[in-house]
C-alpha cells in the first residue's frame, strides 16, 4: 500500500490541475469569485439529497449539489443582466442566499443529518487516503477520491483541449465572438458548468476553501507573468502543483492545517512574482 503521505499530494495536485485550467478563463472574464458562490451555495442540494437517499456516498448528493451549482450560475447572470445591480453583489447575494437555506435545513433536520458545513468549507486533505474504495470482493481499489479527481481531470483536460477556440474567444472578447457566429452566451455556461462540476467533485477531498484557492491563486499569479492564454494556463498549473508540495512540507514541519498551509504557500509564491513584476523587473529594465 501506498505511503498516506504520497496520496495526499497525488490527490492534491489533481485538484490543483483542473482548478488551475479553469481558473484561467474566470480570470479573464473576471468572473473568479463566482467559483466562491458555487462552493457555498450547493450545501441545499447536498442536504436535500441526503435526506432523501440517507446516504453521504451517494451519487444523487452529487447530482443535487451539481443542480444548484447551475442554479446559483443562472441566477448570477439574472440578476446581474435584469437589474442594475454589479456582478460582485449579485455573487453575494445568491451565494448567502442559499448557503442559508442550506444551513437551515442542517439546523431543521439535525437529528436526521449527520452533516457539517465546516467539513464543506474546510475539508481535510490529510484523512482522504484513508476513505478506501473496496470492491465486493474486497479488493481495494485505492483511495474514492482519486476515481472522482481523476474523471475530473478527464473531462476537463478533454473538453478544454476540444473546444479551447471558443472558450478562449468568448474569454477575451464576447461581444467579438457574437459578431463572428459564436454563442457567447452557451460557451459562458458550458464553462460555469465545468466549474460547477469541478468545485462540486473537489471539495469533498479539500474543502471548499482550497478549491477557491486553487481556482483564484495560481491563474492570478500566472496573469502577472504572461498575457498568452496558453502559457498561462500552463503556468498556473505549475504553480498550483508546486504550492501543493511546499504547503504539505510546511504542514508537515509546523504540524498545523494541511488546507492552510497549501494556501499560504500559493499566496506565498503570489507574492514574490507580484514584487517581481512590480518592482524588481520594472528597476532591471
Amino acid at each position: 500500500m501506498m505511503n498516506p503521505e504520497y496520496w495526499v499530494i497525488i490527490i492534491g495536485c489533481m485538484v490543483a490541475i483542473p482548478c488551475s485550467i479553469l481558473g484561467c478563463f474566470l480570470v479573464l472574464r473576471k468572473s473568479v469569485m463566482v467559483s466562491d458562490a458555487i462552493a457555498h451555495s450547493v450545501l441545499p442540494g447536498i442536504v436535500i439529497a441526503y435526506l432523501i437517499t440517507e446516504s453521504r456516498d451517494s451519487f444523487a448528493m452529487f447530482i443535487g449539489a451539481s443542480l444548484f451549482g447551475i442554479l446559483t450560475t443562472f441566477l448570477i447572470e439574472m440578476i446581474s443582466q435584469k437589474s442594475s445591480i454589479q456582478k460582485d453583489a449579485s455573487i453575494g447575494i445568491v451565494y448567502t442566499l442559499l448557503f442559508s437555506i442550506g444551513v437551515i435545513l442542517i439546523s431543521l433536520n439535525s437529528v436526521n443529518i449527520d452533516m457539517d458545513p465546516e467539513h464543506i468549507l474546510y475539508g481535510e486533505i490529510l484523512l482522504t487516503p484513508f476513505n478506501q474504495w473496496y470492491t465486493d470482493s474486497g479488493l481495494c481499489l485505492g483511495p474514492k477520491s482519486i476515481w472522482t479527481l481523476g474523471i475530473i481531470n478527464i473531462i476537463v483536460i478533454g473538453t478544454i483541449s476540444m473546444f479551447f477556440r471558443y472558450f478562449s474567444i468568448t474569454s477575451f472578447d464576447s461581444k467579438y465572438a457574437t459578431s463572428i457566429g459564436i454563442s457567447a452566451i452557451v460557451w459562458h455556461y458550458s464553462l460555469m458548468s465545468l466549474v460547477s462540476f469541478t468545485t462540486i467533485g473537489a471539495f469533498d477531498s479539500v474543502g471548499a476553501i482550497l478549491v477557491i484557492a486553487f481556482i483564484a491563486i495560481p491563474s492570478t499569479t500566472a496573469h502577472l507573468l504572461t498575457k498568452s492564454l496558453k502559457k498561462m494556463i500552463l503556468l498556473s498549473i505549475i504553480i498550483g502543483v508546486t504550492a501543493v508540495i511546499i504547503g504539505l512540507k510546511i504542514n508537515i514541519l509546523i504540524n498545523s492545517s494541511a488546507s492552510g498551509s497549501i494556501t499560504v504557500a500559493m499566496l506565498g509564491i503570489f507574492l514574490a512574482v507580484f514584487l517581481y513584476t512590480s518592482y524588481i523587473k520594472k528597476n532591471l529594465l
